[in-house]
C-alpha cells in the first residue's frame, strides 16, 4: 500500500472517530439539559408525609430565647389537616427538649395518609381544631356540619418575630375542589387561624366570619391532647378553673390524675378584669413544669377534661359551646359578625418550678 493511501485511510478512520465522540457528545449534552430543566419526582413516600398536599410547617424560636424557666421553644402545624397541631416541645433547663402534646411522629406521617387523596388517617395523631357551622331551618336550627378539622387550608403563610414566629391559614367561606375533586359546599363562613410561638407562650388565635346574610350557628373547638410523663398520669395534677357556680367536681380545684378515670367540664367559666381569662394549670412534678391554659376571649364558655387513669394523655377541650339547653348553649354570629376565640399556653415561671438536679 502507497503512503498515500496509508494516510487516506487514517484520515477516515480519524474523522469516524470524530464523528463518533460528536454524536456521543451531543447525547450527553441533552442529557444533562433534560435532568437540568426536568423536575425531579420525589419519592412517594414525600410526597405522602404531606397531610392534605400540603408541608408541615416548623415553628422555631431561637436558641438565645432560652431562660432559666421553661419555654416553648418549637411547634409543628399541619395546614393541610385543618391547621392542627401536631406537636409542641419545650425548653425545660436541666432536662432539654420536652414535647408537651401527643402526636405522630414527622418521620411516621407517611403512614397515616392517604397515598391517593393525602387525606389523614383515623390513626394520625394530633390536637385538632374544629369549626362547625349549622343554617337556621325555620325555629331550628339544621345539622351542624365541619368546616376546618383535617381539610386542608386554601392559604398558608409563615413570618419569623423578633422572640418567635407566627403562622396564618385561611379556610375560605366557599372551598375550591380538594386534592379528591369533591367541592365541599359554601358554608359562608370565612375562618383564619393564627398560631404564634414567642417567650409569652403558644398562642392559638382563631377568628370565624358569618359572609351570609342570616344567621349561623357557631363553634370553635380546640382538643389539646397534653402528653403524660413517662412514669404515668400519676405524676401529673390538673388545677381547675374558677366557675361563677363552682361544681362539686371544681370545690377543691386540685384534681388527681391516675387515680381513676377522670371526665370533667367546667362552665361559667370566671372572667375578670383582674386577669387576662379563666385559667387551668396542668401540673407536671414528674419533667419540672406547669402549664398554663388561659381563655382569652368571653367565647370560650367551658372547658371539657378526658385522662383515662391508665392513659398516656390529657385530652383538654377549649369550647365556644356552653351549659343548659341546647338553644342556651349555642354561639349564634349575626350577619357579616365575626367569633373571636383565642387560647395561650405557657409555661408561668411563678408556678412553683424549680430546675432538677442532675
Amino acid at each position: 500500500m502507497s503512503l498515500a493511501s496509508s494516510g487516506l485511510v487514517t484520515a477516515l478512520l480519524l474523522a469516524v472517530v470524530l464523528a463518533v465522540l460528536g454524536v456521543v457528545w451531543k447525547a450527553h449534552m441533552r442529557g444533562k439539559i433534560h435532568k437540568m430543566t426536568t423536575p425531579e419526582i420525589l419519592p412517594e413516600t414525600t410526597l405522602a408525609a404531606r397531610p392534605g398536599g400540603q408541608d408541615v410547617v416548623r415553628m422555631i424560636r431561637s436558641e438565645h430565647a432560652e431562660g432559666m424557666a421553661p419555654q416553648f421553644s418549637s411547634a409543628l402545624l399541619l395546614p393541610g389537616a385543618g391547621m392542627a397541631v401536631l406537636q409542641a416541645n419545650l425548653n425545660v433547663p436541666g432536662r432539654g427538649q420536652i414535647p408537651v402534646l401527643v402526636g405522630t411522629d414527622e418521620a411516621s406521617l407517611p403512614g397515616q395518609i392517604d397515598p391517593l387523596t393525602f387525606a389523614p388517617r383515623p390513626g394520625l395523631q394530633d390536637s385538632p381544631i374544629s369549626v362547625r357551622v349549622q343554617v337556621p331551618n325555620g325555629p331550628n336550627w339544621g345539622t351542624a356540619t365541619e368546616l376546618v378539622k383535617n381539610r386542608p387550608a386554601q392559604t398558608a403563610t409563615s413570618d419569623f418575630l423578633p422572640d418567635g414566629s407566627t403562622s396564618t391559614a385561611t379556610f375560605a367561606a366557599a372551598p375550591p375542589a380538594g386534592l379528591d375533586g369533591h367541592v365541599p359546599a359554601p358554608s359562608g363562613i370565612e375562618t383564619k387561624i393564627v398560631t404564634t410561638i414567642t417567650g409569652r407562650g403558644l398562642d392559638l388565635n382563631i377568628s370565624a366570619t358569618n359572609r351570609n346574610d342570616t344567621p349561623r350557628a357557631v363553634v370553635i373547638e380546640w382538643q389539646a391532647n397534653f402528653a403524660a410523663p413517662q412514669s404515668g398520669l400519676s405524676g401529673m395534677n390538673v388545677l381547675a378553673p374558677e366557675t361563677v357556680l363552682p361544681s362539686a367536681t371544681a370545690a377543691s380545684r386540685a384534681l388527681p390524675l391516675g387515680e381513676a378515670d377522670l371526665h370533667a367540664v367546667f362552665t361559667g367559666l370566671k372572667y375578670s378584669y383582674l386577669s387576662q381569662g379563666p385559667e387551668m394549670q396542668l401540673r407536671n412534678q414528674a419533667d419540672g413544669y406547669t402549664l398554663r391554659l388561659t381563655a382569652m376571649t368571653p367565647s370560650i364558655r367551658s372547658m371539657r377534661m378526658d385522662a383515662a387513669k391508665d392513659g398516656k394523655s390529657v385530652a383538654i377541650v377549649f369550647s365556644t359551646t356552653g351549659s343548659g339547653s341546647a338553644e342556651q348553649s349555642r354561639t349564634v354570629v349575626a350577619p357579616h359578625e365575626t367569633l373571636q376565640w383565642r387560647v395561650r399556653v405557657d409555661a408561668p415561671s411563678d408556678a412553683g418550678y424549680r430546675a432538677p438536679t442532675q
